[in-house]
């Protein structure tokens, strides 16, 4: 299976999505009529009312988005547990990592939960930043997450936004 996935689709006007709809159209004589591969279109759309939104009102005037629409799939963003789970996870399971006991866990998330607004791909930017800071990984101990660490990690984040 082939799958071409546009991410900000919001971003896209009518005459590219229906471009990008030809990708999936089979054209080879002697095959089967099905479509050559996936078309994924990542949208960010405000809360609220689907149909009302600029991103399904493009999607209404393409008869094939049209017909796909009503199956499409929404994720919404980390709730603040939810984060705080995902991150304590990471730290402890992924990165082999625990917090120094002169660290409060829970004001470093919220820390890392203002830092990245519970985005999928800023959480990712943090954690390699995070994973590079805490250093080389020593057989069979834990890395440590100090308070040294954070403020390396919020250094080079920093930099990385300006």
């Amino acid at each position: 299976p082939q799958a071409v996935v546009i991410t900000n689709a919001h971003l896209l006007d009518k005459q590219t999505i229906e471009l990008l709809l030809e990708l999936r159209r089979p054209t080879r004589r002697g095959y089967s009529l099905i479509p050559r591969c996936a078309l994924i279109l990542c949208a960010q759309t405000p809360l609220g009312n689907d149909t009302d939104t600029q991103w399904s009102k493009l999607l209404n005037t393409v008869s094939e988005t049209r017909a796909a629409w009503p199956n499409d799939l929404q994720y919404n963003s980390l709730t603040v547990n939810e984060f705080g789970i995902v991150m304590l996870t990471i730290v402890e399971e992924n990165l082999n990592a625990k917090f120094s006991p002169g660290l409060d866990p829970q004001t470093t998330i919220q820390l890392f939960g203002k830092w990245t607004q519970a985005n999928w791909w800023l959480i990712e930017q943090l954690i390699i930043k995070l994973d590079t800071a805490l250093g080389s990984m020593q057989q069979g101990k834990p890395r440590l997450v100090t308070q040294a660490v954070v403020e390396q990690v919020q250094k080079v984040w920093l930099e990385r936004s300006q």
